[in-house]
């Protein structure tokens, strides 16, 4: 399909019928392989955690406007065919049900090096999400590439703050996220760079918009503090909440110190991929005006090896059930 017949279809897409029946029956462990699936007790936490959702604020709390809510997915990894589209569609189905305020996705949207084809599919698959109303913000990863996505997601790049990159803010109801565009892209668009970076101009777009902050932010990118610099500059901010990060593939909290003499901390939260290799779920961020937390949902772990007809090891199972209710809590 060219571009413009996928734009046509994405347009007049809509919501039902895209989860097959399967998938709906299954529950949280719909994705049902022989060693990158998980169908387990341990999964019901999920459907509990839902009734309470963060800080003992439950769907009736959170709809009476005593919170917001927000979930995150990161390392999306999308390509046609693969596990990793399956899974989206098994997480954007979870976003319908629990209509949050906003979703936010933190890179690494494409597989491996940021193809249009890679693009068109993420796009298709979180359509559903736009056509419910739901807020939606992107960020890029070093898997992802500026141009391939700015032709299916011209908007997006088109409303970013900071020309060339993808960045922006995120206003919320108690508090509000700027998002990073950490891609260190090089000349060759073949292969990809590891690590992140912020360009001189995005730098100082951020310090000039965290300097006129007059309530709490989180910083959010796809890459970890260090390998942006920013560690100090957000720490010696006391409005600044929390950083959030992908790339890592794995549930990981964290913080640093802003200097051995004072007493404050800033929390850091590294997100599970979407599907790919490592922690596989999604998060969900309920903010409230002394503060947040962040809740995993987690339903698989694996690792590309070994392979499929192997197997599947039993450290994987206890990996996921341990994860299950792992919070992380900001305060303001």
């Amino acid at each position: 399909m060219n571009r413009r017949g996928f734009l046509g279809k994405f347009l007049g897409a809509c919501a039902a019928g895209m989860l097959p029946a399967k998938l709906v029956a299954g529950g949280a462990g719909v994705l049902h392989g022989r060693w990158h699936s998980t169908d387990h007790a341990g999964l019901g936490a999920e459907r509990a955690c839902r009734a309470d959702l963060l800080n003992g604020a439950g769907l009736e709390d959170i709809q009476a406007g005593n919170a917001q809510t927000y979930v995150f997915l990161s390392d999306l990894h999308v390509c046609r065919g693969g596990i990793t589209e399956e899974k989206l569609r098994a997480r954007v189905a979870r976003i319908l049900e629990i209509r949050p305020d906003k979703v936010i996705v933190l890179g690494d949207l494409a597989y491996r090096t940021g193809r249009v084809e890679d693009y068109e599919c993420v796009r298709e698959l979180l359509s559903p999400i736009l056509e419910a109303g739901i807020g939606l913000h992107l960020c890029l990863g070093n898997h992802d590439r500026r141009e391939e996505f700015s032709q299916i997601f011209p908007e997006f790049m088109s409303a970013s703050p900071v020309p060339g990159r993808l960045a922006g803010v995120v206003n919320g109801r108690f508090a509000d996220i700027v998002l990073l565009d950490s891609l260190k892209q090089g000349a060759d668009t073949s292969t990809w760079i590891a690590d992140g970076e912020l360009d001189g101009p995005q730098l100082e777009w951020l310090k000039s918009t965290i300097e006129k902050c007059s309530r709490p932010f989180f910083v959010a990118a796809h890459h970890p503090l260090a390998d942006l610099g920013i560690g100090r500059l957000l720490a010696d901010n006391p409005l600044c909440a929390g950083y959030i990060h992908g790339h890592n593939h794995k549930w990981q909290t964290d913080w640093i110190e802003q200097n051995w003499k004072a007493p404050r901390i800033l929390r850091t939260l590294c997100l599970p991929t979407t599907g790919s290799w490592g922690d596989n779920g999604y998060t969900v961020l309920s903010f409230h005006s002394d503060g947040a937390q962040a809740s995993l949902f987690q339903d698989d772990f694996y690792f590309p090896k070994p392979l499929s007809g192997s197997e599947r090891p039993a450290v994987w199972d206890r990996l996921v059930e341990d994860h299950q209710g792992l919070k992380c809590s900001f305060v303001y």
